[in-house]
């Protein structure tokens, strides 16, 4: 288990240094704007390095228990995290093809579906419900309220 956290930590101590430079080329308001686009990413990829490395800090630290079993690392409910994941990568994909609303709806069912796959039809009709009026929801929102266009 120390091993694992070792490397969970050197891992994200990395992300948080590349969104920190990644963050530091987003557009700046101006010159003497102190809160910019890249302000939250900024503060965000500062506070998971401060965090990644207290945790290697606290690993290092701290001695293994002699006996202590070694995590199952491929089980279902570790293998949904990757899918995830990458079903987040393709939903951003393909909103800029198809747009916001369609992309989100089907997204939203293959996510519903994915964490609890029942097969009756009361269920399915529950995710598309969810899925359509949270869609409506969003764009009475954001479109009609706010008055903000999605893409």
């Amino acid at each position: 288990m120390k091993k694992l956290n070792i490397i969970l930590s050197v891992f994200f101590s990395c992300c948080a240094l590349l969104f920190f430079i990644l963050s530091l080329q987003l557009n700046q308001v101006g010159k003497n704007e102190l809160i910019s686009s890249g302000t939250i990413p900024l503060i965000l990829s500062i506070l998971l390095f401060i965090c990644s490395a207290v945790w290697l800090i606290l690993t290092m630290r701290t001695p293994e228990p002699a006996g202590e079993k070694q995590p199952i690392l491929f089980w279902k409910g570790n293998l949904l995290v990757p899918i995830t994941m990458g079903l987040v990568f393709l939903y951003v994909f393909f909103m800029q093809l198809v747009g916001f609303f369609i992309s989100t709806a089907v997204f939203l069912v293959v996510i519903m579906f994915l964490f609890n796959p029942r097969k009756n039809v009361l269920h399915i009709v529950k995710i598309v419900l969810i899925s359509v009026c949270f869609n409506v929801t969003v764009y009475l929102l954001f479109s009609r309220l706010l008055r903000v266009y999605l893409p």
